[in-house]
């Protein structure tokens, strides 16, 4: 009995350890999921013993417990909700099991009758078990007060459900405390404990280890008649896990290449890990999406194209070329000619991309029946705005930035004053002089017109085609009368909307009387046409643009932050959700983590191009190492290009290197950066100061920002010599001031009250929940330019002005002659 007892403290101890290595070592806030009889004095013992270590612990408790009494002058913390039954429903429910158990015990004639009970009274306790889980998670005063306490860990026993959902609404982690589950079956499919069956007997078969021939049958028998009776009686929660976590929605993806796609991958993988079924549609030339991988937890819809991987590898190669190397000596218009001539290939390539999944009626009837609930698209990459509204899906945008912020401006209605706030890639800061503000609206005027004029007008073409198209195909299943009628009724409510428009304050009684006389013949029409989806319909037939279409999407994700940008307007339905993939650093390779502690009190530097740029010319990567081997610090470089004559000792390259591990290693001195917005997020993340070396796309603009918040040098990639290199890097080094502005935008970036992912999981979510989020929408969308502006009101205003003036001067006239005539009428007399 001694023996027993030191067998169980030590297991009481053993407990409370696990629980307290969760959260901080001392004095971590315990929240403690209640559970009823035997199970709840077992967890009483190790409340006890986290309470002796200086822990604070809260209990959630019903007013209807029967082993659980608060009282004020216990060392607990007690939490009582309010539940809709009583002390004695809930005794009278545990005795009614228990009597089932012992007068009634399953024997091979009375199995299924007891099972059958056994059931019902299974069912009864469910009920009550989820009305315990709505007095906790439908209190939004207490469960405001439980993330305010913020707690380190949720201890609870399985038996007893909703501890780990209140934990998973808190975002903290739970331990459980359990004696068994019938046959472990909670410990199998939840916990995945391995069981063979042929010599692990299963809870309450009352069969031991030494299993004979005819025991293991049996064995196998409870095994599987406990996951029957665990998924029939237990099952219902999966619906109520849904509902309240949000879970298993259906996300579909027109996602874009490149760095993009390793953006939104993060998302996708967290909304993943939610519960949410994702899939990814991909053209079978994908870059970087890699549609094979078995172990993803996609799935993927193949799109075949025209063209191949190769000519996609070509024009990226031309692009990335032009750049860097031509766009330098041409002139501004020059340069605008050949971008325009490679983005008409690539706006080529995008349509037929669209057309592998517009013109195949297969796959978007397959769609339409998996019923996604929201789509998620770059809008870098056109379409995807135009699958959601062949779906009739809502859509979030997760996106960088557009030439000019065009899209976000003209499509997304996000105020944009010229005067402080400067155009994406137009180099300027928030701080700008007369001529720079007049190159900047000059900028924003030259982009609005390639927008709508050079590079995106055959897109609204093309959507509206589409759209057409669509309808023609539902109309042609109408007889000639309905088709007839459904177009009349569309021309009819046109008719009205535009009444409405251009009489919005008031209406005078003989247009209102027209109104009336068009709501009835409205009514009338719909009666008459067949088929339904009307409004779909008539918004499909219409013509649209390019803008109009994005101009839905529910939710824009930028993927800044104000660390990041310069202050400036913004609208509800933008988010920031800047260094989505930042994270603490891990652990570096052993032979990398030893030339890192070699370089002593010097430090290292993080050297990388981004995943797009190979190699450089060998006369460019000579003069690069020259000026890398001049410097103290080791020096970690990610090049696949020849290895350069110049390279020096303190220098090595690697074809991949784990570069945010890097720049969060306390050796880290300074990094060395093309300027993509992933780099700079894990700079700015770790408080690590730059040298820049921009060389296309947001890569110059995205510098600029970071040389105006004072942690990055800039360098001319066509110009710079090697000791350039080396005076950036000793400036950015040396200088205390680039340090301690790199850290200040890092405990920015750090005090947020939500992480960048969650936050854009979270209103991809709140567009799944509600099925859109049109409240956020602004009003502007309905408006024209000119009402956008006021210009009808000022002209209005001008107008009554001018009358205003017309009138008074007119009466100065008329007094002045009628003076002049009664003073001449005078001087006559």
């Amino acid at each position: 009995m001694a023996f027993a007892t030191s067998v169980s403290k030590k297991h009481i101890q053993f407990i409370a350890f696990q629980v307290t290595l969760i959260g901080t070592v001392f004095c971590g806030n315990v929240l403690i999921w209640h559970t009823e009889a035997s199970h709840w004095l077992n967890v009483k013992i190790i409340i006890q013993e986290l309470i002796r270590r200086e822990h604070n612990v809260t209990i959630l408790v019903s007013n209807a417990s029967l082993f659980i009494t608060p009282h004020a002058e216990m060392s607990e913390r007690f939490e009582v909700y309010p539940v809709p039954f009583g002390k004695n429903y809930t005794d009278s429910l545990i005795k009614e099991i228990v009597n089932l158990w012992l007068y009634n015990r399953p024997t091979t004639l009375t199995f299924w009758k007891f099972y059958k009970e056994l059931g019902k009274l299974i069912s009864k306790a469910n009920k009550m078990n989820r009305q315990l889980c709505d007095g906790v998670l439908a209190s939004q005063d207490l469960m405001a007060r439980l993330q305010r306490d913020k707690y380190d860990v949720l201890l609870s026993d399985p038996v007893t459900i909703g501890g780990d959902l209140v934990a998973l609404k808190l975002g903290i982690p739970f331990v459980y405390s359990l004696r068994f589950t019938p046959a472990s079956t909670v410990e199998r499919h939840c916990g995945k404990i391995p069981s063979p069956p042929s010599y692990a007997p299963a809870a309450l078969s009352e069969l031991t280890d030494q299993l004979s021939f005819s025991e293991r049958i049996k064995n196998i028998v409870s095994y599987h008649l406990q996951d029957y009776v665990f998924q029939s009686y237990w099952g219902e929660w999966d619906s109520y896990y849904s509902e309240i976590l949000g879970s298993c929605g259906k996300v579909l993806v027109w996602p874009t290449d490149g760095s993009h796609w390793l953006n939104i991958k993060l998302v996708l993988e967290e909304l993943s890990l939610r519960g949410h079924n994702v899939t990814v549609l991909v053209p079978s030339t994908s870059l970087l999406v890699d549609y094979n991988e078995s172990s993803s937890p996609f799935d993927f819809e193949v799109l075949p194209v025209p063209f191949t991987k190769q000519t996609v590898e070509a024009l990226l190669e031309d692009f990335l070329h032009l750049w860097m190397y031509e766009l330098p000596n041409l002139s501004y218009w020059e340069g605008l000619v050949k971008l325009t001539e490679s983005m008409a290939v690539l706006i080529r390539m995008i349509k037929q991309t669209c057309d592998s999944v517009v013109l195949n009626p297969g796959l978007i009837a397959k769609l339409r029946q998996a019923g996604f609930d929201v789509l998620i698209s770059d809008p870098l990459s056109p379409g995807g705005e135009l699958i959601a509204e062949f779906l009739e899906i809502p859509f979030v945008y997760t996106f960088r930035f557009s030439e000019g912020n065009t899209v976000e401006r003209l499509c997304g209605g996000l105020p944009a004053p010229p005067s402080y706030v400067p155009a994406s890639t137009g180099r300027l800061t928030d701080r700008m002089s007369f001529m720079e503000r007049l190159e900047n609206m000059l900028f924003y005027a030259l982009q609005d017109v390639l927008f709508h004029q050079v590079l995106w007008r055959e897109w609204s073409q093309y959507y509206s085609d589409v759209l057409v198209r669509q309808i023609s195909e539902v109309i042609s299943n109408l007889t000639a009368i309905d088709q007839k009628d459904f177009y009349e009724l569309v021309e009819t409510k046109r008719t009205l909307a535009n009444l409405e428009l251009a009489n919005r304050d008031e209406l005078q009684q003989g247009l209102q009387d027209l109104r009336n006389h068009l709501e009835k013949k409205i009514k009338g029409l719909q009666t008459t046409v067949k088929g339904g989806r009307l409004d779909e319909l008539e918004e499909l037939g219409r013509p649209t643009t390019l803008c109009e279409t994005m101009g839905k999407a529910e939710m824009w994700l930028i993927r800044t932050y104000w660390d990041f940008e310069f202050p400036r307007p913004f609208l509800p339905n933008f988010e920031f959700v800047g260094g989505l993939h930042c994270k603490p650093a891990k652990p570096l390779p052993e032979e990398m983590e030893e030339f890192v502690q070699s370089s002593g009190e010097h430090g290292i530097v993080v050297f990388s191009l981004g995943s797009m740029i190979y190699n450089l010319t060998e006369e460019k990567s000579k003069m690069v190492a020259l000026a890398l081997s001049q410097v103290p610090e080791k020096v970690l470089w990610r090049y696949k290009g020849k290895k350069p004559e110049t390279l020096g000792p303190n220098t090595r390259i690697y074809d991949w290197i784990p570069q945010n591990d890097l720049l969060g290693h306390p050796k880290a001195k300074a990094f060395i950066t093309h300027g993509g917005t992933n780099g700079i997020y894990e700079a700015i993340y770790h408080g690590i100061p730059m040298v820049g070396i921009p060389l296309f796309a947001d890569q110059p603009d995205n510098i600029v920002h970071m040389k105006a918040k004072g942690i990055a040098v800039e360098l001319d990639f066509n110009t710079m010599q090697a000791q350039d290199l080396i005076d950036a890097l000793n400036m950015v080094i040396n200088n205390s001031s680039y340090k301690e502005n790199a850290v200040r935008l890092s405990q920015i970036h750090h005090d947020q009250p939500i992480k960048p992912l969650d936050r854009a999981v979270f209103w991809i979510e709140f567009v799944m929940r509600h099925k859109g989020a049109k409240h956020l929408r602004p009003a502007a969308h309905e408006l024209t330019w000119y009402q956008y502006h006021c210009l009808d009101v000022l002209a209005f205003l001008l107008t009554c002005a001018a009358a205003a003036v017309f009138i008074a001067v007119k009466c100065c006239l008329f007094c002045c002659k009628k003076c002049g005539r009664i003073v001449k009428k005078k001087k006559m007399e």
